[in-house]
C-alpha cells in the first residue's frame, strides 16, 4: 500500500497523463504488468487500480482467439492493450 500525501497528488497530478475524470484508463508498468483504472473528480476521490500479469493474459487472450490474427503475444499485431500502435 502507499499513503496517500500531498507529494503523490502532485506526481500523479502534473506528472502522470491521466485525469481524474471517472474515465477508465489502461497502461503498462513494465514487460509484466498491465494497468486498468479509474480516480474520481469531486468531493473525496477515489482512485481504483487493477494491476493485471500481461503474460498470463496474453496467453489466455491467445488460446481462447486462436481463428484471429495476432502477434503470438495475444493482441492485435498494430496495437497493445491499451490501444497505441506498437
Amino acid at each position: 500500500r502507499v499513503r496517500a500525501n500531498q507529494a503523490l497528488y502532485e506526481r500523479m497530478y502534473h506528472d502522470l497523463p491521466h485525469e481524474g475524470d471517472n474515465n477508465i484508463h489502461r497502461g503498462i508498468l513494465n514487460s509484466d504488468l498491465l494497468y486498468s483504472g479509474s480516480m474520481g473528480n469531486s468531493g473525496t476521490p477515489t482512485i481504483e487500480l487493477e494491476i493485471l500479469n500481461y503474460r498470463a493474459i496474453s496467453t489466455a487472450y491467445s488460446s481462447a482467439s486462436s481463428t484471429s490474427q495476432s502477434n503470438g503475444e495475444g493482441f492485435d499485431r498494430t496495437t497493445d492493450m491499451t490501444g497505441h500502435a506498437v
